[in-house]
């Protein structure tokens, strides 16, 4: 029975390319492949870190273990510290198939790497490759201090197998509070295991950020150091139906970095649907609800891969691009109507759900967001406060009122049992739940009663007896 259905489509093609079984005999030759391999990738090119490789003592009393260590170059405080354990099926792996990620890591996270390069099955069936990792990570507590690591932030984190090697060291963590080491006590133990996502364990790692990192990247309104941090990332394109683009990027060098900074050639047009993404003053609109696609953070497979292959390369990493349904003649046309008003036009399909038109006024220049924000005023508006940030198209608390006759008129419609000379009767009133509804006064004088209208009548007075 094939279960090949059941696999997300975009890994078929390469689970199609089977692999021979694996037994005693290839599995040498399986491992020696998958070193071989990841020897091929390019390292990125990271002055800011310094790797080695070290030979930790076991507290088993078995052989020494290798250890492939990252760390940065210059840090003034005692800095965090990641027992990283490879993946692998507990029967392959080493520290060399995650070696790119590792320097991205300590690089991004500006903390220091240990990957474990412990025993095997089945030469070394359980516990020993837990006894490993365990050693490893009992004597960074114990040399916290030698080796500039703060003892009260060390993580264990593993992908695949490496997440339940990751786990079960955890656990001895807890059960022997530093035994063979000191008795020293372990503060409390971070542990990322995974499925081999590398945004993921980043992910993670900041969830636990108060726990694990210095005090200062938990600043939170947006975490304001990983959002200036995605300004080094080159967002995607925003544009409307017709390719006009609405949102574009502006590369600026600050510090010795490339970093691209956002601007809106439309201005006003699509102001509040767009929304503005600053350093200083976070993000809003579109640009905060879609803020993980435009920077390829999400968590799409292919999005995961290309980020990935990016960072190994060196080069800018790239965001998705943001196609909207928006049309501008239509956006033009609902913003000149709303003009000297306050209030909101939202135009849409009501087939598709495609929205057409989504304006606000008075509105503002994102544009002046960053630099220039005590310029966005809204001195004429008739309305107070005029509030031109505010989006009264999805951010007010209205309700619907007489607007979802326009809804029901089209099912109506849609339904072919009324047309638009359908006629009605209408008293000036109607009766819903016990009570009388009357139509609304026309600005001239009383309530207004219409006989016999028809449907069109009705949607264009508004009439309730008819709705």
């Amino acid at each position: 029975m094939s279960t090949i259905e059941l696999v997300d489509p975009e890994l078929r093609d390469a689970l199609a390319q089977q692999l021979p079984p694996l037994t005693a005999e290839s599995l040498t030759q399986r491992r020696a492949n998958a070193l071989e391999l990841a020897g091929t990738v390019p390292k990125p090119n990271l002055p800011d870190i310094a790797t080695e490789e070290i030979h930790v003592e076991s507290a088993f009393g078995a052989k020494p273990i290798r250890v492939l260590t990252y760390r940065p170059v210059t840090s003034n405080d005692s800095m965090p510290a990641i027992v990283h354990i490879h993946g692998g099926g507990f029967v392959m792996g080493a520290p060399e198939m995650k070696d790119v990620e590792n320097r991205l890591f300590a690089s991004e996270l500006r903390c220091a790497i240990y990957s474990v390069d412990h025993r095997l099955a089945p030469e070394s069936p359980h516990p020993a490759p837990v006894e490993d990792i365990y050693s490893v990570f009992a004597w960074l507590h114990a040399n916290a201090g030698r080796l500039g690591l703060d003892p009260a932030r060390i993580g264990i984190k593993g992908e695949s197998g490496g997440g339940g090697f990751a786990a079960g060291a955890a656990l001895y963590a807890r059960d022997r509070q530093g035994r063979f080491y000191g008795e020293e006590r372990f503060a409390k133990t971070l542990v990322a295991c995974t499925t081999g996502d590398a945004e993921e364990v980043i992910r993670r790692l900041t969830e636990h950020v108060e726990d694990f990192t210095s005090a200062g990247l938990a600043e939170k309104q947006d975490n304001a150091i990983q959002r200036v941090a995605q300004f080094r990332i080159k967002r995607g394109l925003i544009r409307a139906a017709d390719g006009t683009i609405l949102a574009t990027n502006v590369r600026r060098k600050v510090g010795g970095q490339t970093l691209y900074f956002r601007r809106y050639p439309t201005g006003r047009l699509f102001a509040d649907l767009v929304g503005y993404s600053t350093q200083g003053r976070s993000r809003a609109g579109l640009e905060q609800s879609e803020n993980a696609y435009l920077t390829s953070s999400n968590a799409n497979l292919s999005t995961i891969f290309n980020k990935t292959i990016d960072r190994i390369k060196g080069v800018t990493i790239t965001g998705n691009d943001l196609i909207l349904s928006v049309r501008p003649s239509i956006q033009r046309l609902a913003n000149q109507q709303l003009a000297g008003k306050c209030g909101a036009a939202v135009v849409m399909n009501p087939k598709t759900g495609k929205v057409y038109a989504l304006a606000s006024q008075p509105t503002y220049d994102p544009n002046l967001v960053e630099n220039h924000f005590n310029l966005i005023k809204a001195p004429g508006a008739p309305c107070h406060p005029a509030a031109p940030l505010l989006n009264r198209a999805t951010d007010g608390l209205f309700t619907p009122g007489s607007t979802f006759k326009v809804v029901t008129a089209t099912a109506a419609l849609d339904s072919h049992k009324f047309t638009p000379e359908s006629t009605f009767y209408d008293p000036g009133y109607c009766i819903e739940y016990g009570k009388q509804v009357s139509n609304a006064a026309s600005p001239d004088g009383p309530v207004e009663s219409f006989g016999h209208p028809t449907l069109a009548l009705g949607l264009q007075h508004s009439i309730n007896s008819v709705f």
